[in-house]
């Protein structure tokens, strides 16, 4: 039997597709240049380990992801990521779900106060309440 190596993660990603497309990312950050497919496949085998075969469908996973950019120039294909988009990106996200957390509590708050308003009329008082409960026992 073959190792666990393809679980899938939450991201539904083989684990060994995650680690070539972070990876890949890395190139794209430390070279902080654009290129074609013909030279990132000649750089990712040799500084990474990603096969050469598998260089275009991990770059194309990533641009579909719209962590990598593409632009058609002429005939050719162009690639890049740039550290300060990936960063602007995380931090809007952040944005954004704290924007959903802050909904999130006050409509809570807002049910909460609307469910005591309803029981404000609906108390129950103990002496009816015993004594629907005697009516039933006697029946």
């Amino acid at each position: 039997m073959q190792n666990c190596i393809h679980l899938i993660n939450t991201k539904g990603l083989s684990f060994l597709l995650h680690k070539k497309r972070s990876r890949m990312m890395e190139i794209c950050f430390e070279t902080k240049d654009a290129f074609q497919l013909k030279d990132i496949e000649k750089i990712a085998p040799k500084s990474r380990g990603i096969t050469s075969m598998s260089v275009k469908e991990v770059l194309q996973s990533l641009v579909d992801d719209n962590m990598v950019d593409t632009e058609r120039v002429g005939i050719s294909n162009y690639y890049w990521a740039f550290p300060s988009k990936a960063l602007h990106a995380r931090k809007c996200r952040l944005e954004e779900l704290e924007r959903q957390h802050e909904d999130g509590n006050q409509r809570k708050k807002a049910l909460q106060q609307a469910v005591d308003k309803a029981k404000v009329g609906r108390e129950v008082n103990v002496c009816v309440h015993l004594s629907l409960n005697y009516i039933t026992v006697q029946l």
